[in-house]
């Protein structure tokens, strides 16, 4: 018995290289058994914790969407607006505003490219409230002449205008080179398509076509263009001229005296071309004559009458000799000399011709309806108050305020300043 036990014993602590390697790979294979499990129900967490979040993702995105087609962004008067809409307006007043002062933007102070609310317009008003608020009060013009149409009974078919429209927005984005439904994101906001624009657009198509109708209705009479016209004359007619003119060479230092000194010089010489005019002489002949060495090959050029100028505005002309020359007692071959000290030139000029235009008298029938319209519009907007979560409105509500103090301030001190006037005469 002692012997089969010591056998026994000695069975159990023998152990081969073999039986290590077997149990060894039991070991392992219970390890990695294990290990997999952990990383499946892992891999399941994860997989959950990632659906989730992409639903909650879509989820918000399809709210937002929601909300800006359905939930009011802005109140005016009784009408609520959609950020869609309000969208539709604010890129239109970006667009309109890139397409009038395209070529100068850089000027202007503003860069799309970048956070419209973080470039200044004014000290108080970024651009992007300067946008906003044109935005504003489009809509609230558009809110006005509509509510007018559904009060007269006016409607209009849309339909050829939609039309144009359509066609507008495809050949846009086929010359961008993206997708239609893209250009319609680009062109009027983020949550734009053609189906949730459709009504926006032929809303506006149908005030402009009242708008148009407001315009005949307030079609002045003639007796009133003409006096507009009388009290106006100068933003309307143009002038033909010829000039000449002569430069004092001097330093940007030169004393008002050394100006003064070197005008009169050159008026002599002025004088003296004005006076080979006066007996006969070519104003054009002349000038190759008088001009000075610096100006000399524009006046010999031949293709070109550099010292005719025609069909120049009022506004667009130097007020030092454009005052003589829009005088009404001006006359054909009229001449004058004329000095300018802030550009240190004097002038010869010779009145040709005042122009008015054939459709001057259309230009101001359309402008004395459009500003009675415009007023009309104005009357009624107390009824259209503007309310919503645009920054302009508090920043122009708060500007106001500091303009009505300024202004009493100014009242104050000059009732002040008169008192003690009045006191000190007696």
């Amino acid at each position: 018995m002692q012997k089969e036990k010591e056998i026994t014993e000695k069975q159990e602590k023998v152990q081969t290289k073999y039986d290590r390697k077997v149990e060894a790979r039991k070991v392992a294979e219970e390890k990695e058994r294990k290990t997999q499990k952990i990383m499946k129900w892992s891999g399941i967490l994860l997989c959950v914790a990632i659906v989730a979040g992409t639903i909650a993702g879509i989820g918000s995105s399809i709210y937002k969407k929601q909300a800006a087609l359905h939930k009011t962004f802005l109140q005016i008067g009784s009408h609520e607006i959609t950020r869609q809409e309000y969208d539709y307006y604010y890129y239109s007043a970006m667009q309109e505003y890139q397409t009038t002062y395209g070529s100068i933007l850089g000027m202007m102070g503003v860069d799309f490219s970048k956070d419209l609310s973080k470039q200044p317009y004014t000290d108080i008003m970024s651009w992007q409230d300067f946008f906003d608020k044109a935005a504003t009060e489009q809509l609230t013009q558009v809110k006005i002449i509509l509510d007018e149409a559904a009060e007269k009974g006016f409607t209009t078919d849309t339909a050829d205008s939609y039309s144009v429209f359509q066609q507008n927005l495809s050949a846009g984005a086929e010359a961008a080179g993206v997708t239609l439904a893209q250009y319609y994101k680009d062109t009027y906001g983020s949550y734009a398509t053609p189906d949730n624009i459709a009504p926006i657009v032929k809303e506006n198509i149908l005030a402009s076509a009242y708008s148009e109708e407001l315009l005949q209705q307030n079609k002045p009479d003639e007796s009133e263009v003409s006096a507009y016209y009388e009290a106006h004359k100068n933003e309307y007619d143009t002038v033909d001229y010829r000039i000449l003119p002569f430069t004092a060479d001097l330093e940007a230092e030169a004393t008002e005296d050394e100006v003064a000194d070197a005008l009169t010089v050159l008026s002599r010489t002025a004088e003296e071309m004005k006076e080979e005019i006066e007996a006969g002489g070519d104003f054009a002949q002349l000038c190759l004559k008088y001009a000075q060495d610096a100006i000399l090959a524009e006046y010999e050029d031949t293709e070109q009458d550099a010292s005719l100028q025609e069909n120049a505005g009022y506004a667009q002309t130097n007020s030092v000799y454009g005052e003589w020359l829009f005088d009404e007692a001006r006359k054909a071959g009229d001449l004058t000399v004329v000095s300018d000290n802030t550009n240190r030139e004097c002038y010869v000029v010779e009145f040709l011709a005042r122009n008015a235009e054939e459709t001057t008298n259309e230009t101001i029938s359309n402008t004395l309806a459009a500003e009675a319209v415009q007023t009309y519009i104005n009357s009624k907007k107390d009824q259209y108050a503007v309310s919503g979560k645009l920054e302009y409105l508090d920043k122009e509500e708060a500007q106001y305020a500091a303009e009505e103090a300024q202004r009493a301030q100014t009242e104050e001190a000059e009732s002040t300043q008169e008192t003690e006037s009045a006191q000190a005469a007696e």
